[in-house]
């Protein structure tokens, strides 16, 4: 059967395709943002002396930050924010620029970033007692410039 043409997608469908895609964004940047929040408030030292972080209400305060947010510089400075509330320097959202990469293994990798952030990736917190990750930690720490 011949309908005269190539067949495409009514300005209807396009619409709703890229709802869709933007919907997707959006839940993908929710569901990071709540694991970020769920990583600091287990795992990050400072809410551990710092009763004065109302952590939650930090969270509450993001949300339509990130709902909004339509790009990745947008999304990045909505966590930085949230991050900004620990008081940390050290805490902080990364460029993905490129880094110099240092070193790799099953375990853990490091690198530092442009702006001298030494960024370490570990792959299970057990392995991290394994022989080869603690060579790899020992010799991290000597190329640590002292006073850093």
């Amino acid at each position: 059967m011949d309908f005269g043409g190539p067949c495409l997608p009514s300005p209807a469908f396009a619409a709703t395709l890229r709802q869709t895609t933007s919907e997707a964004a959006r839940v993908e940047r929710l569901a990071g943002l709540c694991k970020l929040w769920g990583f600091v408030k287990y795992f990050h030292p400072t809410l551990a002396h710092r009763p004065d972080i109302d952590w939650d209400a930090a969270l509450v305060a993001t949300i339509p930050k990130v709902q909004n947010a339509n790009t990745s510089t947008e999304y990045g400075a909505a966590l930085q924010q949230l991050l900004d509330q620990l008081k940390d320097p050290a805490t902080k959202v990364l460029k993905s620029a490129p880094a110099e990469r240092l070193n790799v293994s099953e375990q853990l990798a490091y690198r530092l970033t442009e702006d001298g952030t030494l960024v370490v990736t570990v792959g299970s917190y057990y392995q991290l007692w394994a022989p080869p990750s603690q060579q790899i930690l020992k010799t991290l720490l000597t190329e640590i410039p002292a006073g850093t």
